[in-house]
């Protein structure tokens, strides 16, 4: 299994006998659909995962942030977030993470 993607998906369902993996670059998103067949079918939620770099983002410098979201019903909520340092183009040294649903 090769991990050289910034965004790595490991899937696993059900109907496989072994995980189903891909990676992103920058952007991941995904829309589930639900309901008994391709004409009846809805959209659930789609849920977005990004790698972004920024000069300043939160009171740091030069930093590679990760952000995980999902869209419900044309409403988008940000899950969590990860930033690390920018090293050269690529995540460094991670600096915090944020998780913006509280208590579970």
């Amino acid at each position: 299994m090769s991990y050289a993607k910034p965004i790595w998906n490991d899937v696993n369902n059900c109907q496989y006998k072994s995980s189903k993996s891909y990676g992103n670059k920058d952007t991941g998103e995904v829309t589930i659909f639900v309901g008994s067949s391709s004409k009846n079918s809805h959209e659930l939620l789609r849920h977005i995962t990004t790698r972004r770099f920024h000069d300043e983002y939160k009171g740091y410098e030069n930093v590679c942030v990760f952000k995980f979201g999902v869209f419900v019903n044309g409403k988008e909520k940000i899950i969590c977030e990860k930033i690390f340092k920018d090293n050269k183009g690529k995540a460094g040294e991670l600096i915090t993470s944020i998780d913006y649903l509280g208590d579970m």
